[in-house]
């Protein structure tokens, strides 16, 4: 039996899908240590204790400085990522509600932020991203790879 201080890790983290209409939010990222210079979803890991819902919340509030409606919130994609230490387990929220102005509110981890077409995503968007927004187009609700970039 497996002592619960020797069970395999799970990292959750979540992805805002803010959409208006045929129209998705990303974020150029910088000075993270990974995919810098690329697009990709906004979003981020939970906290110790966190749920997921807090956690979207949480990171909409940081990074971009909205309030999003959860009425308004859809878990559209789910994708386990398998590393060497851990299992990544990612939830993918389209969003087509919120309050406040859509800022960029982490200017040292995101350089831009853009609205693309939905069906005319950049050349330079994380693997990651376009996969689940691929998946979130097709209704795929479940994905899972042993890669982690």
């Amino acid at each position: 039996m497996i002592s619960p201080g020797d069970r395999f890790k799970v990292v959750l983290a979540v992805h805002l899908v803010l959409r208006e209409g045929d129209k998705i939010l990303l974020g150029r990222r910088q000075n993270t240590g990974w995919a810098d210079g690329k697009f990709h979803l906004f979003g981020g890991h939970a906290e110790p204790n966190e749920l997921a819902l807090k956690t979207l919340r949480r990171e909409a509030e940081e990074e971009l400085g909205v309030k999003i409606a959860l009425d308004s919130t859809e878990l559209k994609h789910v994708r386990s990522i398998l590393s060497p230490d851990h299992t990544r387990l990612h939830l993918y929220f389209v969003i087509s509600k919120w309050s406040g102005e859509i800022a960029l509110k982490e200017p040292e981890l995101c350089s831009e932020l853009k609205w693309f077409d939905i069906n005319d995503l950049p050349d330079d968007i994380t693997r990651d991203s376009r996969e689940a927004i691929a998946n979130i187009e097709k209704n795929n609700y479940y994905s899972q790879t042993d890669r982690d970039d």
